[in-house]
């Protein structure tokens, strides 16, 4: 017996499911366990990218290959030399130099209390000096009821190891990371001598019967990262020079060891700055005899993050990067737990490799979805979302954000008109309960009302003879907004639309008492088309001559099949948009109106097909 469809679907999703987990999780195993290996790779690739624009210019300069790799190579690490012994020498001054401000962290904590009086500090301090002298044996005998004399502690010192043992480690240590360094720099010169040859081979290895899709995600791949570590290498050393200069302007102790540290952390997304920002704080407090220097401090760091994040940042990165900032932040928790140090360094090149792989590679989409700056959902999905959540005020929002950068035209066509498909969905689906389909349609013509007056330009010329258009809803209330946008439209054109708006649920109901140039019949998708094709034939039967254009809106361009449908119906023009049916309508109004609905009735039998 076959697997109803249903059953056989969720099977293969819990299927699907189980393979997506497994194999992240054996992934994540493998990079874990395999740190030797894909940490110097990674990073060696990380400065091979980094590197690549600058070789390449020397060798057009007309420099041979070895030679500009090798002059690159030895500068660069050079330099990464350099400032690692900066802070390795500035951080050992600084160990030196802290049992002298023993005496200012004292002053400043008794300052803190409030001069002897009790308060959080003292509170604190007077409880963990009594937790540590619990175990303390007293001189004053035990009254009646008290516990039993302490014990006296035994302490079994440990025996040290040897000095052998001890420059065993250490050397372990030290060559491990020497072993680590050479690793990296042989692989930052090969993959820079070679790599073309990698770059096809790696084209060969994924790209076969795929070379166009291979080629363009490793183009971009290759694009968003050496923008990234240019144009933030560059923000960064700048951010860190001005937090030093300022630093030493405050007579902070070592501020060039702070500006290096809030220049290189300031790679971490977000809370990088402020990982480094309490420590020169810190130690403006101690050093400094009042509250001043420390405020400055904070301000020095407030000021500069929010100039850079805000202004410098997008003029000379622009969106480089491409990621959304939440995921990005956890992308680097999760590297730098997996990886430390490494991880952190690593972590935002790695998640934009992931966000490309998932844009060009369908099975890993959800990487694309999950990690991608561009929004996850499109201004009509949030917009309907929003009025399902009865949060109005957001809905609002949605529209003026897509306002800022559109015209009302496209803000009608392209979020308003797919938010109603999405409410016929639902409620063809049986997902909607009628008081949510009501607030949705009520609040949607709101807004319609409200944004009527900016449809009219302000260039527009004054129209003395106005041309009137009967609509009518093909089905329900979300054909008779559609109505009411399209109303909104053409009231600078010089056409008046009047609704038929009780068209489709009473017999007889509508009665135009004057002529009518054209009918539009509102069919918004899915469903609709049976009722359209009825009315069109209907309205064809009674007025021969009338101009008869037909909006299916909301749902781009339906199959050629319904559109000959509706045209053998009787209707002359069917649209797809509301600038089509706006077009189509102004192209009426140049025309003299036919006086032929005058005193007439259009309605649709309630027993027609569905």
């Amino acid at each position: 017996m076959a697997e109803r469809p249903e059953k056989a679907s969720s099977l293969a999703g819990a299927r699907y499911a189980f393979f997506m987990l497994t194999s992240a999780g054996l992934i994540v195993a493998a990079l874990y366990l395999g740190q030797r290996i894909f940490v110097p790779l990674s990073l060696a690739i990380l400065l091979t990218l980094l590197l690549t624009p600058v070789v390449s210019r020397l060798e057009r300069g007309g420099l041979g290959r070895f030679p500009a790799v090798l002059s690159v190579v030895c500068l660069a690490f050079a330099l990464i030399g350099l400032v690692a012994w900066a802070v390795a020498t500035q951080v050992a001054s600084l160990v030196d130099d802290l049992p002298g401000h023993k005496a200012n962290v004292r002053a400043r904590i008794a300052q803190l209390r409030g001069s002897g009086k009790p308060g959080l500090l003292g509170t604190v301090q007077e409880f963990l000096e009594e937790v540590e002298n619990a175990g303390e044996p007293t001189a004053s005998p035990p009254g009646p009821g008290a516990f039993p004399p302490t014990p006296p502690v035994i302490r079994v010192e440990q025996q040290k190891p040897s000095l052998f043992a001890q420059f065993q480690g250490v050397a372990g240590r030290v060559v491990g990371n020497i072993t680590l360094l050479v690793a990296v720099i042989l692989l930052v010169i090969t993959l820079l001598l070679y790599r073309e040859d990698t770059r096809n081979r790696l084209i060969r290895l994924a790209g076969r019967g795929r070379l166009t899709v291979t080629t363009r995600a490793l183009d971009e791949a290759g694009r968003r990262i050496g923008g990234y570590l240019l144009g933030h290498s560059a923000v960064n050393a700048g951010f860190g020079l001005t937090i030093g200069l300022g630093l030493a302007a405050l007579e902070v102790p070592y501020p060039a060891l702070w500006g290096l540290l809030a220049g290189t952390f300031r790679f971490v997304p977000s809370v990088g700055v402020w990982l480094v920002a309490p420590l020169p704080t810190a130690l403006a407090l101690i050093t400094s005899p009042g509250f001043a220097a420390p405020l400055l401090v904070l301000g020095l760091f407030l000021i500069l993050d929010l100039l850079t994040t805000n202004l410098i940042e997008p003029w000379i990165c622009g969106r480089s990067v491409g990621l959304a900032p939440v995921p990005l932040l956890l992308a680097v928790m999760f590297w730098t737990g997996l990886w430390g140090i490494v991880g952190l360094v690593l972590a935002t090149p790695v998640t934009v490799c992931l966000a490309v792989l998932g844009k060009y590679i369908p099975q890993l989409s959800f990487l694309s979805v999950l990690l991608s700056q561009e929004a996850a959902l499109r201004p009509a999905a949030r917009y309907y979302q929003r009025l399902l959540a009865r949060d109005q005020h957001e809905a609002e929002v949605v529209v003026k954000e897509y306002l800022s950068e559109h015209s009302v035209e496209e803000l009608f066509d392209h979020v308003l008109l797919p938010a109603l498909v999405l409410l016929r969905r639902s409620h063809r689906a049986g997902e909607l309960r009628p008081e949510d389909e009501e607030f949705i349609l009520h609040t949607t013509r709101t807004i319609v009302d409200r944004l009527g007056g900016q449809t009219v330009d302000a260039d527009s010329t004054r129209v003395e003879e106005r041309v009137v258009v009967l609509g009518i809803p093909a089905t329900d209330g979300g054909d008779e907004v559609a109505l009411h946008m399209l109303c909104r439209l053409v009231q600078a054109d010089g056409v008046d639309v009047e609704i038929a708006s009780d068209g489709f649920t009473t017999p007889g109901a509508t009665t135009l008492g004057h002529g009518a140039a054209a009918v539009v019949v509102a069919a918004l998708g899915p469903g609709g088309l049976t009722e359209a094709r009825y009315l069109c034939r209907r309205l064809r039967a009674q007025h021969p001559d009338v101009k008869i254009v037909v909006g299916r809106w909301g749902r781009g361009r339906d199959p050629k099949k319904s559109r000959a449908q509706l045209l053998d119906a009787g209707a002359n023009r069917v649209a797809g948009t509301l600038h089509e049916a706006r077009t189509e309508l102004v192209r009426v109004a140049g025309s003299p109106p036919l006086h032929l609905l005058a005193q007439r009735t259009v309605q649709p039998d309630q027993d027609h097909p569905e």
